[in-house]
C-alpha cells in the first residue's frame, strides 16, 4: 500500500519511501506521526498524506527534528482528527440525516473541504438535544449511530469525501475466532448495579439500581455477594439532576467489556468506526459482540498492522 504526500492545495506530489506511520482514530488520539529519514523529504505544514481508498491519512501540523537523530517526525491530525477539532455548540439534532449532516459541515466551516456522499436511502433521526460542546467528529458519529449509519472519510481529488453508509453487523455473517488472531478479550459477569448518588453538601442521596435487562430503577435487584455498589460524590442539587447523573454514570460502569485484536498483512480490507463485530474465545468458550470505536494503524513501507478497539452497543 502506497502513502502519498501532497502539497497544502492537495496536489500530489509523490509517494514517500522508507518510512514508519503510526496513526490512530475513533473515540480518542485521532493523530498521526510519520517518521522518515532526514535527507529524504521536506514535506511542510500543511500538507496531506494519504493512502489511496482508505480512511488513513490525514494533516500535517507540527515537524519535529531532533540533531541527534537521522529522522524527521511529521505528526498532525488524520482527517477523523480534522473533525475533532472543531466543536459543536448544544443543540437539538432532528429530522432528515442527510440535512443535518450537511447543517453540521457549515457550522463548522467544512461545507468546502468535504464532499459529502449522502446516504442512498435518507433516514430521519428523532429529536436528540445535544446538552453541551462536543466535538464534530464524536457528535457525528453519536447522531449517526443511532439510525444505525457510519461514515467513511478519504482523501480523493484533492479533498476530503465523507460518505454514510449502513452499519454492518459482522458477528451476524462470521465471528473472529480467537485462535487464529493476536488479541486480548475480557467479559465481566457482575458489574456495578447499585450506584449511591452522594451530595455531600446537601446531605442529599440517591439510590439506583440495575436489573436483569440493565434497566436502571430505584428497586433493589441484587443483594449479598451479587450486589455490587459504587458511589458518585455530585453536586446536583435537585433529585432530577442527580438521577440523570447517575444513571450517565451507571451506564458508563457497564462498558467494560472488551476486545483489542491486531490484524497484519496488506489486505486493505478492513472494518469501519461503528461497524459491530462477535469474537469467540476458543478455550474459555467466552463470546462478544461489541462496536468497533478505535483503530490503530502501524504501518511502514512492505507492512500493516491494524488493531481494533471496541466498547459496548448502546441499544
Amino acid at each position: 500500500m502506497d502513502l502519498i504526500y501532497t502539497n497544502a492545495s492537495g496536489k500530489d506530489l509523490g509517494i514517500v519511501q522508507n518510512f514508519t506511520l503510526d496513526l490512530a482514530f475513533g473515540k480518542d488520539e485521532n493523530n498521526f506521526a510519520l517518521t522518515v529519514a532526514k535527507e529524504q523529504y521536506n514535506l511542510q505544514a500543511g500538507y496531506f498524506v494519504y493512502c489511496d481508498n482508505t480512511d488513513y491519512g490525514g494533516i500535517i501540523d507540527s515537524i519535529q527534528v531532533d540533531s541527534e537523530s537521522e529522522n524527521i517526525v511529521y505528526k498532525g491530525r488524520t482527517f477523523q482528527g480534522i473533525l475533532a477539532s472543531k466543536y459543536i455548540k448544544p443543540t437539538t439534532f432532528k429530522g432528515s440525516l442527510n440535512t443535518l449532516v450537511q447543517q453540521v459541515l457549515e457550522e463548522i466551516g467544512f461545507a468546502e473541504s468535504f464532499v459529502f456522499v449522502r446516504l442512498q436511502e435518507d433516514c430521519t433521526l428523532e429529536e436528540y438535544k445535544l446538552e453541551e460542546y462536543t466535538n464534530a467528529y464524536q457528535t457525528l458519529l453519536t447522531v449517526l449511530e443511532k439510525v444505525n449509519c457510519k461514515m467513511q472519510l478519504q482523501f480523493m481529488n484533492r479533498i476530503i469525501q465523507l460518505q454514510l453508509l449502513p452499519i454492518i453487523d459482522y458477528s451476524e455473517l462470521d465471528h473472529w475466532e480467537s485462535s487464529l488472531l493476536n488479541c486480548t478479550v475480557e467479559k465481566v459477569y457482575n458489574n456495578v448495579n447499585h450506584l449511591i448518588v452522594y451530595n455531600a453538601d446537601t446531605e442529599k442521596k440517591l439510590d439506583l439500581y440495575l436489573d436483569a435487562n440493565s434497566t436502571i430503577s430505584t428497586e433493589q435487584v441484587y443483594t449479598g455477594m451479587d450486589e455490587r455498589v459504587a458511589v458518585l460524590l455530585s453536586s446536583a442539587i435537585s433529585e432530577e439532576e442527580m438521577r440523570k447523573e447517575g444513571e450517565d454514570e451507571l451506564k458508563k460502569l457497564q462498558d467494560i467489556n472488551s476486545i483489542s485484536v491486531n490484524i497484519s498483512g496488506k489486505d486493505t480490507t478492513c472494518y469501519d468506526i461503528l461497524d459491530r463485530v462477535g469474537l469467540i474465545e476458543q478455550r474459555t468458550g467466552i463470546e462478544i459482540k461489541q462496536k468497533i470505536t478505535k483503530k490503530i494503524i502501524t504501518m511502514t513501507d512492505d507492512s500493516l498492522n491494524i488493531e481494533y478497539q471496541t466498547g459496548e452497543i448502546k441499544e
